[in-house]
């Protein structure tokens, strides 16, 4: 036996449960008629797949629990709800297929919680709730298809809350309040067919969101013609009628304003009472659209993106724009040239992005600009040569990334930057030759130069003194040292050499004495020398070195203390011979074996025990050995070798990159080393005992 009718609880008098009534197949009607003045339960009618009718509350005033009646797919008429005054829950009307008929609430005065109408198919008018006095809570009717007219909250004298018709796209007239001045809430208009609308034609301020979005046609809205304040957002968006915004003539204050996809809006002068805009403003994928004139107002309060508007050519309308409190984003404009238009931006809050923007060929607009607080993205701008414009910027609170600019050459524009406090990020422009505009940067905090396939030189960083996390370099195929960053002596994180086909040497890194973490040295196939770390003291995890297909010695990290390593890795350099320098041995000799890899390179390499068996043969001290000293060092070219007793075979002086600048096999005691520049040199001396290394300084 099944249930197909539900009636009753007509002397209920205390109603606090909840009452659910659930896939009830062949349930056709259901009549809850309670005396109750107050329900305090949730009621849910649900999934009854022959439900055709209900009838609901007759007796009483006031709703204080959520009802739901949702996917009921025949039900047709919702009857019910007459002496209901007040709605303090949710009410939940929702996806019944067939339904075509619900109450009109006529005398509910208050309501403050949600209402939601939506996914009834065939539901084709609605007149609901043109009795109410106060909105508090949100009401929305959406994705109605065959709902064509609404007619709703026409005698209210207060919204406070949020009314929402959207996705109904059928709707073709809409009648709203006609009756009050400050509009307290949201309102949203949105997806439907609407030619015109009926009320609203008196309303000065929303103070919550306004937004109207897909109308096809305009010109019958004079609805909003005396609005002055949206205290919200206000949204214009992916309306094809719209060709311009004269429908807000008076709009004088926008918290935050979105005009997006109105393919046909070629001007936005109309805006040109506005003086105040106290958000962000947003202004995207307006295809026609030639120019920012009528935003007059000299500060935006939050961030300020322009992007996508295929027709824009500069910035020209912003020209008393001098003050912006958020980011300023320039994005995927294929047509913009220039940034004129914003030459009078004194101040940018958080941060400068501009991106993907084909046809930029300069930032001239932003010479005002003296220092950016979080990060400047200068990313896949194929037109862009240099960075002139960027030229008073003295700081960078953030991150500069400069990323795929298909033209950049140089980096000029940059002149004047001091300090970045977060990472400096140069990756993937193509003709990029030198770093030529940042010879004023002193302090960074990680520096990451990454397949810049032309970058030659990095000596445009020759000022920079302090790196406090890493420096990454790779796959530069055309670096040939790192000239540049003489002046850096620590990094507190790693330093990662790798890739860079035609780096010979690590000119540039002499001054480096501390590595917090690492130092990875791998696939630098032209890389022969490391004498250039002759004063690296410390490495805090890792030494790492691998595929250095053109090393032959370690000469050079001879000074670091082996006890600060904890991790040692030398592999896969075909020609490297030559490892027997006293960190390593040190290392090996001191109970490290246990955490090393060392394979794969040439004969005394190839594991700790060929490393160990040369151990021993090798004096870095400070007088070399007790019976032989060098001197004066520095030199001006003259160089004394004063040795006692012990007969000096061979002697070799090599420059900083690994080239041998004097050799002697039967060598005396003098040597005269003028003829070569000024400069840091290796000398060589092999005895009958031991090969000593000390570096040397040619004044």
């Amino acid at each position: 036996m099944f249930l197909d009718t539900l009636k009753g609880f007509n002397n209920l008098s205390n109603f606090k449960t909840n009452l659910i009534i659930k896939n009830n197949p062949n349930l056709k009607f259901i009549s809850l008629q309670e005396k109750t003045d107050t329900l305090k339960g949730f009621i849910s009618i649900s999934n009854n797949a022959s439900l055709d009718s209900i009838s609901l509350f007759n007796n009483n005033q006031i709703l204080a629990s959520d009802v739901s009646i949702s996917y009921n797919p025949k039900l047709k008429t919702i009857y019910g709800f007459e002496n209901i005054s007040s709605i303090n829950c949710n009410l939940y009307i929702s996806n019944n297929l067939g339904l075509n008929k619900i109450p009109d609430f006529f005398n509910v005065t208050s309501q403050r919680g949600k209402t939601i109408i939506s996914g009834n198919n065939q539901l084709s008018t609605i007149s609901t709730f043109n009795n109410i006095d106060t909105l508090f809570g949100v009401f929305i009717i959406a994705n109605n298809n065959s709902l064509n007219q609404i007619e709703a909250f026409k005698k209210a004298r207060s919204i406070n809350g949020t009314i929402t018709i959207g996705n109904n796209i059928s709707l073709s007239n809409l009648g709203l309040v006609d009756t009050i001045v400050n509009y307290n809430g949201s309102l949203e208009i949105y997806n439907n067919v609407l030619t015109e609308i009926n009320g609203l034609k008196g309303i000065k301020k929303f103070n919550g969101n306004l937004r109207l979005e897909s109308f096809n046609d305009f010109n019958k809205l004079n609805n909003f013609n005396k609005i002055e304040k949206v205290g919200g957002t206000f949204t214009l968006s992916n309306n094809s009628g719209l060709d311009n915004l004269s429908y807000f003539p008076y709009l004088k204050f926008i918290n935050n304003i979105i005009i997006s996809k109105n393919n046909n809006l070629i001007s936005v002068t109309e805006l040109n009472k506005l003086n105040s805009i106290t958000g962000n403003v947003s202004i995207s994928d307006n295809p026609i659209l030639e120019n920012l004139n009528g935003f007059t107002t000299p500060t935006i309060g939050g961030n300020l993106l322009i992007e996508s508007n295929n027709k824009l050519v500069n910035l020209n309308g912003l020209e008393n724009l001098n003050d912006l409190g958020g980011s300023l984003s320039i994005y995927n404009n294929l047509s913009i040239h220039n940034l004129d238009g914003i030459n009078n931006l004194t101040s940018i809050g958080t941060g400068l992005y501009i991106a993907k923007n084909k046809s930029i060929k300069d930032l001239n607009g932003l010479s005002k600009i003296n220092k950016i607080p979080d990060n400047i993205d200068i990313l896949q701008n194929d037109s862009l040569p240099t960075l002139k414009g960027l030229d008073n910027i003295i700081s960078i609170g953030g991150e500069l990334n400069i990323e795929s600019n298909k033209q950049l050459t140089q980096l000029e524009g940059l002149n004047n930057l001091i300090s970045i406090k977060g990472f400096l990020n140069i990756v993937d422009n193509p003709v990029l030759e030198n770093l030529n505009g940042l010879n004023n940067l002193k302090e960074i905090q990680n520096l990451k130069i990454e397949a810049n396939p032309y970058l030659k030189s990095i000596e445009g960083l020759s000022n920079l003194e302090a790196i406090s996390l890493a420096i990454k370099i790779n796959n530069n195929d055309t670096l040939i040292n790192l000239s540049g960053l003489n002046k850096v002596s620590s990094v507190g994180g790693n330093i990662d050499i790798s890739g860079n086909k035609s780096l010979s040497n690590l000119n540039g890194l002499d001054n480096i004495k501390t590595i917090g973490y690492r130092l990875s040295l791998f696939n630098n196939q032209n890389l022969g020398s490391v004498k250039q770390l002759i004063n690296l003291e410390f490495i805090g995890k890792e030494l790492y070195i691998s595929d250095n297909s053109n090393l032959t010695s370690l000469l050079g990290l001879d000074s670091i203390h082996f006890n600060s390593l904890n991790k040692l890795t030398i592999q896969n350099s075909k020609n490297l011979n030559y490892c027997h320098v006293k960190s390593i041995c040190d290392f090996l000799n001191n109970g490290f074996n246990w955490n090393n890899y060392i394979s794969s390179n040439a004969v005394g390499c190839n594991n700790g025990d060929e490393i160990k068996s040369k151990c021993g043969t090798v004096s870095n001290s400070g007088l070399i050995d007790e019976s032989i000293q060098i001197f004066p060092n520095p030199t001006n070219g003259i160089i004394n070798i004063a040795s006692e007793e012990i007969e000096l075979n061979s002697i070799d002086i090599y420059n900083s990159v690994g080239n041998r600048v004097y050799h002697a096999l039967i060598p005396n005691n003098h040597i005269d080393i003028s003829n070569v520049s000024s400069g840091i040199y290796f000398i060589e001396i092999q005895t009958n005992q031991e090969r000593i290394i000390q570096k040397i300084v040619k004044e």
